[in-house]
């Protein structure tokens, strides 16, 4: 067996925000860098697979903590709109700026979504949702 070092273990890990992300905790973020350096923005593809839930925001440049998911572990999130136990949540169409990182019942309409785990509550837009994480998965619907 090959023993691993230097890498990071499950949980929150320290990372530079590449745009203002204070107030944004509970909304997902994805992944990138600048120069080499690992920073997160507000995810802004419906597709994004590198996602981080942002657990504690600040200024674009300083440090911030975000988790990546785990399935089989429970989170909070922020809805985008009316969310229900047992529903399939996915990311919020990023394209409209206040719903960039939230989350949403999977929608009906035709697309393809990034789902990452069942909703636990019943919650409406802008309220902190429990979701249970079953792992980042690409659906699609055929409408």
């Amino acid at each position: 067996m090959v023993e691993q070092t230097n890498v990071r273990n499950a949980g929150p890990v320290p990372v530079t925000a590449g745009a203002d992300l204070t107030g944004k905790e509970g909304l997902f973020v994805e992944l990138g860098n600048n120069a080499g350096t690992p920073t997160v923005v507000l995810v802004d593809n419906m597709a994004e697979a590198a996602l981080l839930l942002l657990l504690d925001g600040a200024a674009s440049g300083q440090t911030v903590y975000a988790e990546a998911l785990q399935a089989g572990k429970y989170y909070r999130g922020i809805a985008k709109s009316a969310v229900n136990p047992g529903d399939r949540v996915c990311l919020a169409d990023p394209a409209t700026a206040a719903d960039k990182g939230k989350l949403r019942a999977l929608p009906t309409a035709a697309g393809t979504y990034r789902c990452i785990g069942i909703a636990f509550e019943a919650k409406t837009d802008g309220q902190s949702i429990q979701f249970f994480a079953t792992g980042s998965e690409a659906v699609t619907v055929s409408g």
